[in-house]
């Protein structure tokens, strides 16, 4: 899920190369912020890093969402073209703070479907 990069998620971020762990740990601290990508690779014999750092800031979820749902099949009988099967259920999302903006403030989203199926 991608939420803009404003309000209360609004997060500073740097990018960085050929630099030391010694030099990765004092931009961690330096910037208040923690790697959210980081690759190590070797140099003339040199052990160097590269990666992105994201400011500890602002307001992150624990997590993006929770479900609940149901589904219920119920059998249509058989015939020349195989099995067929009738499926309906629903879910219900409870959306953290960060989904709900992007769901246009709404915090609970109730999805439905019905279809149907067949196997031969």
């Amino acid at each position: 899920m991608f939420v803009a990069n404003s309000g209360i998620h609004l997060k500073n971020s740097w990018w960085f190369f050929d630099k030391t762990v010694t030099e990765v740990q004092d931009l961690i601290t330096l910037h208040g912020a923690r790697l959210i990508d980081w690759e190590v690779y070797r140099d003339a014999g040199n052990k160097l890093t590269a990666g992105v750092l994201i400011e500890e800031v602002g307001d992150d979820d624990f997590f993006g969402f929770g479900s609940v749902g149901a589904d219920i099949s119920i059998p249509l009988g058989s015939g020349d073209y195989g099995e067929w099967t009738m499926n309906v259920g629903g879910n219900v999302l409870f959306l953290s703070s960060a989904a709900e903006t992007a769901n246009g403030g709404d915090d609970v989203e109730a999805i439905g479907y019905i279809g149907l199926s067949v196997s031969y």
